[in-house]
């Protein structure tokens, strides 16, 4: 497990907010936000129950970020730790100061303790050795930014600046977490608690576990320093049946042939302009493919489906092709039947040239029967797990199950719920759905790439030239495992952020998963547990992630880490992993963009890229920088103004929907690809600047 930082950062009580902060509101205006409030008025800050107010959560206008203090207030702190606090200063009128040992109400008058002038908190301890080089490859953890820093009684400006957003983020490469050849498998599932189901340690292997580290407060009294990362793997007894189908998935190509589909581009080959219909660079791509395919996997299953205002299912073109029309395009379950009903198609090395053949033949007609001809090649490809469905298509779904052209507020209600339930059904069945489209057409993206976003594919808008290359991508792209799930787990008091249940415990359902796959999660501390937290010191955070291998194993993997806290914020900021920052800023901002909070989503990426601004301006002779801009270039559309890419003249629909139907497909398939953001692509960026760099060659 690698991390980004050495400590998990827990920000200052809101009693020890200070004076001082109108540099840190002068930075963030310095930031572009759009908001369309109807109170403009900066007055106040989000606060989640129990948790210290924090930079980002302003209310009515994200530019703002702390109202001014005057006073620096008194509070406790845990025993043992009083020294680590700055001089205190007694309340103003109407505030209760903290009593001393053994001091009673009536006493509240006495002298306090005169202020200490000189001298900073003494520097945090030394890392213990057993913390060196005991952090696994596939997850990466930064810490939550600090508010302020203890306050010298005779100067108002914090020790060192706060940052300008939270950066306690965790990232969980996926692929490389279930990758069972790393650790020694343990036969059986994991002891778990009772109370918060955190998955028990087992000594050296065998049934008998330890306290729970979560909720038994004794558990800390009993496992002393080191506290070393635990990572067990546990393997149950395999499913012979899909064992017999290891390396045996289908390809499905969903190619639409609806009358727009002959519309022809300029597309540049060997020096000269070609004019190639939309139809036609489909034909090619597709025929590469098999090609590809042959070279590649030669026992790689493949079928096609075409549809119109039909849909025909060619399979592997050994047999007649079944045409299913009229009444039978309105009935999910039959249309689900008859995609199961098909024979298993052959593989590729034999079957090639057949479906070339049927390929060339395809000609462009009628309206877009798009919905009954994803779900027949989703239910033809769940025959075999880790198969999938790569859908090309130009217009609007017009046909009656999934319709999403010029229809009602219910109809359009109807189509939204078909789309989400066949993304549900394509993930459970381990069905991986890409969707390409061409560039300056309108197919509702923002709903069709749904099924792709909720199977774990690709989302593009690309030119008829460039759609083999894209097609290329998402066939080397292997899938690893489906009905993947994850539950992260942190000490009671600390919680996940932008969650629909803001709980110390986090399950997500993941599905399928690639190599590359990766997760991110951020969280923070509830201010009435901030002193159990800081006293804990270093705290518990655990990933159970269970996962069906496409040999038919099944498993689960537990990790657990163990991280000491700070509250200094300069601390946090040398130790910054830019990649995974910028990885969780474009999955959280998109999602949020993606779920109708433009605002939400606009202030958050605000407040990482401040962060990232702020580590840049310190680093000498890096190549961050370039990558940077690249990203910010990417990230612009959720920066400015994301009511600008909201198509006019829809149907108004209440409630956030309405905003996500909306998007143009050129912004709906840019939030669904920084939606699957991922560190590989910040590093690859990263190493192409440094050879550039060291090079000076490869510039010319």
């Amino acid at each position: 497990m690698e991390f980004a930082s050495d400590f998990i950062f827990l920000p200052p009580l809101k009693s020890t907010w200070c004076s001082g902060y109108d540099n840190v509101n002068s930075a963030l205006q310095s930031f572009p936000v759009n908001t369309h409030s109807q109170n403009s008025s900066p007055k106040c800050l989000a606060q989640h129950p129990g948790e210290s107010e924090q930079i980002y959560d302003t209310v009515e206008e994200p530019r703002y970020v702390y109202d001014k203090v005057e006073e620096q207030i008194e509070y406790d702190l845990p025993e043992g730790l009083e020294h680590k606090c700055l001089p205190k200063r007694a309340p103003e009128k109407g505030l209760s100061p903290t009593l001393q040992p053994g001091q009673s109400t009536n006493d509240r008058n006495q002298k306090q303790p005169a202020p200490v002038t000189q001298g900073g908190p003494p520097p945090l301890p030394p890392r213990p050795p057993s913390m060196i080089n005991t952090c696994h490859y596939y997850t990466e953890v930064l810490q939550e930014h600090p508010i302020s820093s203890c306050m010298n009684a005779q100067s108002p400006a914090p020790q060192s600046a706060p940052l300008l957003g939270n950066v306690n983020i965790l990232l969980v490469n996926l692929g490389k977490m279930l990758d069972t050849t790393t650790s020694i498998p343990i036969s059986g599932e994991p002891s778990y608690c009772l109370t918060c189901r955190a998955a028990l340690e087992l000594k050296d292997n065998s049934l008998k576990a330890t306290e729970c580290m979560f909720c038994c407060n004794s558990a800390y009294q009993v496992k002393k320093e080191p506290f070393a990362a635990v990572d067990q793997l546990f393997m149950m007894t395999p499913n012979f049946e899909v064992q017999s189908f290891i390396g045996d998935s289908i390809i499905v190509f969903c190619v639409d042939i609806s009358g727009s589909m002959s519309v022809t581009s300029k597309v540049p080959e060997g020096g000269k302009t070609l004019y190639m219909s939309r139809l036609q660079a489909v034909q090619e791509a597709v025929t590469q493919s098999l090609s590809y395919l042959d070279s590649a996997s030669p026992f790689k299953r493949v079928a096609l489906v075409s549809f119109n205002h039909k849909v025909i299912v060619y399979g592997d073109g050994s047999s007649f092709p079944q045409v299913v029309e009229d009444f039978e395009l309105v009935d999910s379950d039959h249309l689900r039947n008859i995609g199961l009903s098909q024979p298993l198609p052959g593989s590729v090395k034999h079957v090639k040239m057949q479906l070339k053949d049927a390929v060339y033949r395809l000609n462009e007609s009628g309206s877009t029967a798009l919905g009954p001809a994803a779900l027949i090649s989703i239910a033809l490809a769940s025959q075999r797990p880790g198969s999938k469905v790569i859908i090309c298509t130009d217009g609007k779904a017009n046909t009656d199950l999934g319709n999403l052209e010029d229809v009602s507020s219910e109809e359009l209600a109807a189509s939204k719920q078909f789309y989400n339930q066949l993304a549900e059904y394509a993930r459970q069945q381990g069905v991986v759905v890409s969707v390409l489209t061409f560039q300056g057409t309108d197919c509702s993206l923002s709903e069709i790439g749904k099924l792709a976003d909720c199977t774990g594919g690709k989302v593009n808008t690309v030119q008829p030239g460039s759609l083999y290359d894209e097609i290329q991508n998402i066939l080397e792209d292997q899938v690893l495992a489906t009905n993947v799930e994850t539950t992260c787990i942190l000490p009671p008091g600390m919680y996940f952020k932008h969650e629909d249940n803001e709980d110390s415990t986090l399950f997500r359902t993941v599905g399928n998963v690639t190599r590359d796959t990766e997760i991110t999660f951020e969280f923070g501390t509830a201010e009435e547990m901030y002193k159990a937290i800081l006293s804990m010191s270093p705290i518990p955070v655990q990933l159970q992630v269970k996962f069906c291998l496409t040999d038919g194993k099944a498993g689960v993997r537990v990790l657990t880490i163990y991280r000491p806290v700070t509250t200094d914020s300069a601390l946090v900021e040398s130790s910054i992993s830019l990649p995974v920052l910028q990885v969780h800023s474009s999955q959280l901002s998109a999602r949020l963009a993606m779920d109708g909070k433009f605002e939400e989503a606009q202030r958050e990426a605000v407040s990482h890229k401040a962060v990232i601004e702020a580590v840049l301006a310190k680093q000498e002779n890096s190549t961050e920088p370039a990558v940077y801009q690249e990203w910010v270039d990417a990230m612009s559309p959720i920066y400015g103004n994301l009511h600008d890419y909201v198509q006019p003249n829809q149907r108004t629909i209440h409630g956030k929907e309405s905003k996500l139907k909306s998007f143009t497909d050129e912004i709906a398939s840019l939030l669904f690809q920084l939606k699957n953001a991922k560190k590989k692509i910040m590093k690859k960026r990263n190493e192409v600047e440094k050879a550039n760099l060291f090079n000076p060659q490869t510039k010319n």
